[in-house]
């Protein structure tokens, strides 16, 4: 990262300052974010994205050989501006630093915004919005489900043993309309503070397992005895914890979401101008005509909308 080094002209600072931008915006990040969405460049003013449809089916044939094409529905998502909040300091400040203190004060900013998208995209997440095929993206009612009928991502369990074992056998089970299956298996268990004890302790390599008095396993009443047990699903769930979650109606969300296919995630972010470092020192500009002061501030164009239903399950409150 290029530093900000000695005495600070005006000048000298706002230079510094998008290049630092540059520099941070560019590297390739493995954020939270970017592993629940699929990021892609967005050219025009609407994010286009196409149905997620049957895998062809292998069959003996019989007669003519049946052909079959994209599901007829997209899903346009409006590019709307993102910008972190700004930092204002005074025009004496910037031009007469002698100790450091602009150069570390905009450095502090630049790495408080790196991962620029983590909130919108964490947001978009919690708010449970419109997917692909056209109905919000933890639904009880999804459409083109099998034969035709429909199919349930959202459970209303808290999460445990049971709605574990439950989410991994509805994502495993899932059918296109044509019968075949879709070809998920989740890969990780996405929780707030609130379930990481629980989480980690239901994807381990062992779990204690408590016994009621009629030895039923995972008792929750009537215990009386407990045992260390071989987890049947220990090693293959990566846990991810969201400190986000922690927002007093998001607390006790959990999803299980397979991110192993790269162009197929919950939600998907197209970016029409990346995000970059802005200053605003024009002498003429409000801030230097009524305040005598420099601003600076990161902002993009993006288009964030939900996108794969079939790769989440989980209980969104």
């Amino acid at each position: 990262m290029p530093a900000l080094t000695g005495q600070l002209s005006h000048v000298a600072a706002n230079t510094e300052f998008a290049a630092m931008a540059s520099d941070i915006f560019n590297r390739k990040t493995d954020s939270v974010w970017t592993q629940l969405a699929k990021v892609m460049p967005c050219p025009g003013a609407y994010l286009e994205l196409d149905a997620v449809g049957p895998s062809p089916a292998v069959s003996k044939m019989l007669g003519s050989r049946p052909f079959s094409s994209l599901r007829a529905y997209a899903k346009p998502t409006p590019v709307v501006e993102y910008s972190a909040d700004g930092l204002e300091l005074p025009r004496v400040t910037v031009e007469g630093d002698k100790s450091g203190i602009v150069r570390a004060r905009l450095a502090d900013y630049l790495a408080s915004v790196a991962d620029f998208f983590e909130k919108p995209v964490i947001d978009l997440l919690l708010s449970n919005p419109i997917g692909i095929d056209g109905v919000s993206l933890l639904n009880t009612a999804h459409p083109f489900g099998n034969a035709g009928a429909t199919w349930n991502n959202k459970p209303t369990a808290a999460l445990d043993q049971s709605s574990l074992e439950t989410g991994i056998v509805a994502m495993r089970g899932l059918r296109f309309e044509n019968g075949e299956p879709a070809g998920f298996f989740p890969t990780h268990l996405v929780v707030g503070p609130a379930n990481e004890r629980e989480a980690l302790d239901l994807t381990g390599a062992d779990r204690l397992v408590a016994y009621s008095n009629a030895g039923v396993p995972d008792a929750t009443a009537s215990v009386v005895a407990a045992a260390s047990l071989r987890n049947w699903i220990g090693g293959r769930l990566q846990v991810i914890v969201i400190d986000r979650f922690a927002n007093g109606t998001n607390d006790n969300d959990w999803y299980l979401m397979d991110l192993s296919k790269p162009n197929v995630r919950p939600l998907a972010v197209g970016q029409q101008i990346a995000p970059s470092g802005v200053v605003v020192d024009d002498p003429a500009a409000e801030p230097m005509v009524y305040r005598a002061a420099y601003q600076y501030y990161v902002s993009a164009t993006a288009a964030l909308t939900g996108y794969a239903p079939q790769c989440i399950y989980g209980r969104n409150a």
